[in-house]
């Protein structure tokens, strides 16, 4: 019998942080490539722990909030105005850049090792 893991708010709230951190206005002179690796392996850490479950909800708030995060610290980096949605659309952050969508992830990767 496997107990079902959901994660809390604060586990979210926590996760949040950790993305706005890594996201931050000052870390602007980092390659785009060495963001993205530091997302995923947080995302897939963070999956790895609630992979179970009713997290569906949770792993589509942590979605909108990680493309939000790095369509502004793009747009920072790269010195233009907006938003970002019209300059990088989220194929652009999924193909190109390569970032992890936990939504896909959970059905693509079920039962493999993170």
């Amino acid at each position: 019998m496997v107990l079902s893991t959901r994660p809390s708010r604060k586990s979210v709230k926590r996760l949040q942080a950790k993305i706005g951190d890594t996201t931050g206005r000052n870390r602007t002179q980092l390659e785009v490539s060495h963001i993205v690796e530091k997302l995923n392996y947080m995302l897939k850490g963070w999956a790895a722990c609630f992979c179970r479950g009713p997290v569906s909800t949770a792993y589509r708030n942590i979605d909108l909030y990680t493309r939000h995060r790095l369509r502004q610290w793009l747009t920072a980096k790269h010195k233009r105005s907006g938003q970002g949605i019209a300059q990088f659309p989220d194929e652009y952050l999924y193909r190109q850049l390569g970032l992890i969508q936990l939504t896909a992830w959970r059905s693509t990767f079920r039962g493999r090792n993170v």
